[in-house]
């Protein structure tokens, strides 16, 4: 018999079993023997990790999908005018709500001035130019800044509008180009000089967010706290645009500064964006321009056809809480083209002067059928004024030649001192742009009036 394994050991029978000191049998456990058994996780804890790792799972599924299967995206979505992937619609952002605008204080928060003062006019209006459009500037200034239907009562301000120059320079109206150093200096002199030319930090455009920059320059200076200028309305013109300016006073003087105005014409508008006013000429009373000047907007909110986003911002009243109204004030066919209006006491604006000759006799037009009345006739039942403005009572001192304000035995009279100040107009602004070396060339007819035919053989033009 082989003998037994050292770690085997076969205890004696004669041994007692109380004795520990005789030799006794031992086997060997297993390992697994010397540690306590794991017991398996119940039904329960199982069914709580799949419930959370499915979904982890089909999240990242998805994720990856996305990452990798999506189409790709537009390069820009919002260059002006339409989407670059579909041009039959608007781009993505005149679709969307601003959250900026949502987010900010309501138009209501904004208190509309009550009194008419250098301070507070009735009207602040920006003509919008570009820095090297000189020539056209001091034509404006002669014909429309210095004319005597301005009123020189505080109630209108005015200035030209421009972007900083663009970093390769810009083409002058002559046709030669002109750099930037050349446009900065020359805008700063020109500044000095007449105090009426605004250069915004932007760069110069036409539809990357100049408006919505103008809009920022505005709430600036109407909300600081040392001496703010605040007007009631704001208005936005081009610089081929002739503002009629008794008939575009009388108009504006009937209307409720709080009321959320938004004043111009659809007339002759794209169908393409949302419901907007021309970008001709168009105003906002003081409460929208403050909400859309102080408001965060997101950059590709304020790009876009100019007008068209205009009326786009206006659209996110809607979702404001409370909600708030907009009045929408549209002129219709008293604004637009010179060819497409009649000029008559209704008419407001008067837009494609694209040449300073046809600015030239517009204007000349427009002072010979508009008259300024001396005091002594002035209206004594003025228009009604909203109850919100306080001050002295408006009194409306211009008359349209041929009204029934001017008086039967008075319009041949008028007529003909209409004739004599037209001729007078003319030749002024011919001798005055000849002092800066811009000809202009006005054809006048027997009675040393503008010709009303002097244009219908030119070319319109772009």
């Amino acid at each position: 018999m082989p003998p037994l394994s050292p770690s085997i050991r076969r205890k004696p029978a004669h041994a007692s079993s109380s004795s520990s000191s005789g030799p006794s049998l031992r086997l060997p456990l297993p390992a697994s023997a010397s540690r306590p058994l794991r017991s398996s996780p119940p039904k329960s804890t199982r069914t709580i990790l799949a419930l959370l790792l499915l979904p982890t799972a089909l999240f990242l599924f998805l994720f990856h999908h996305a990452l990798t299967h999506s189409p790709a995206p537009d390069p820009d979505p919002y260059l002006p005018p339409y989407s670059l992937s579909n041009a039959s619609v608007p781009p993505r952002s005149f679709e969307e709500p601003s959250f900026g605008l949502l987010a900010s204080p309501p138009p209501s928060h904004y208190p509309c001035p009550r009194h008419t003062t250098p301070d507070t006019p009735l009207v602040s209006i920006g003509i919008f130019t570009t820095a090297a459009k000189h020539e056209r500037r001091a034509l404006i200034r002669l014909l429309w800044g210095q004319s005597p239907l301005m009123p020189d009562d505080g109630s209108v301000e005015w200035n030209f509008v421009a972007g900083s120059p663009k970093r390769e320079g810009e083409k002058a109206e002559d046709g030669s180009w002109m750099s930037r150093e050349e446009l900065e200096e020359m805008t700063k002199r020109e500044g000095e000089r007449y105090g009426d030319l605004v250069v915004l930090e932007e760069e110069e455009n036409m539809d990357d967010g100049k408006t919505a920059a103008w809009l920022r320059w505005l709430a600036r200076r109407g909300l600081r706290k040392d001496r703010p200028k605040t007007p009631q309305f704001v208005l936005k013109a081009d610089d081929d645009t002739l503002l009629i300016l008794p008939a575009v006073l009388r108009s504006l003087r009937s209307l409720r500064c709080e009321s959320n105005v938004y004043w111009g014409t659809s007339a002759g508008r794209s169908q393409h964006f949302p419901e907007y006013f021309r970008g001709l000429s168009y105003g906002l009373s003081w409460p929208l321009v403050a909400w859309l000047g102080s408001s965060p907007m997101e950059p590709y909110h304020e790009r876009g056809v100019e007008d068209a986003r205009t009326g786009q911002w206006l659209q996110n009243l809607r979702g404001l809480y409370p909600p708030e109204l907009v009045e929408r004030v549209d002129n219709g066919w008293k604004m637009g083209d010179w060819n497409q209006v009649t000029l008559d006491n209704t008419t407001l604006a008067m837009h494609w002067l694209k040449i300073n000759q046809w600015w030239v006799s517009e204007s000349s037009a427009v002072l010979s059928r508009w008259t300024r009345l001396p005091p002594s006739t002035s209206s004594t039942s003025p228009p009604p004024r909203p109850p919100s403005l306080d001050g002295p009572t408006y009194t409306d001192s211009y008359a349209f030649v041929g009204s029934p304000r001017a008086g039967e035995a008075e319009r041949e009279r008028e007529k003909v001192a209409a004739r004599t100040r037209e001729r007078e107009e003319a030749e002024r602004v011919r001798d005055e742009m000849a002092k800066i070396g811009v000809v202009v060339e006005v054809e006048l007819d027997e009675f040393g009036a503008v010709a009303e035919g002097g244009k219908e053989g030119e070319s319109r033009g772009a």
